[in-house]
């Protein structure tokens, strides 16, 4: 925020309507600015959006800007990433 102040700009942040209504942001990293571009999206809304740019290139550049590995969630619990990795729930 203090390069926001010394330029005059705005930071966008990058956190989504599935992060913040779970909690799954940080406020230094994902809501860390003045405004949230696509806060009203849900997570696979932006992984749809992000296809669809790569798909439309509007400049010609004929490159896609958002890597693939973008283009899907990371951070979920995956079937293997649960204790123990047998696939099952964490005991309560």
């Amino acid at each position: 925020m203090a390069l926001s102040n010394q330029f005059g700009s705005i930071v966008l942040t990058t956190g989504n309507k599935s992060e913040m209504a779970t909690g799954y942001c940080t406020l230094y990293g994902d809501m860390a600015g003045g405004f949230a571009v696509i806060k009203d999206l849900a997570k696979t809304t932006v992984f749809r959006l992000a296809r669809w740019r790569n798909a439309n290139d509007p400049y010609g550049t004929g490159r896609n800007p958002i890597p693939e590995r973008h283009h899907h969630p990371s951070a979920q619990r995956r079937t293997a990433r649960r204790p123990g990795g047998s696939g099952q729930p964490a005991p309560l």
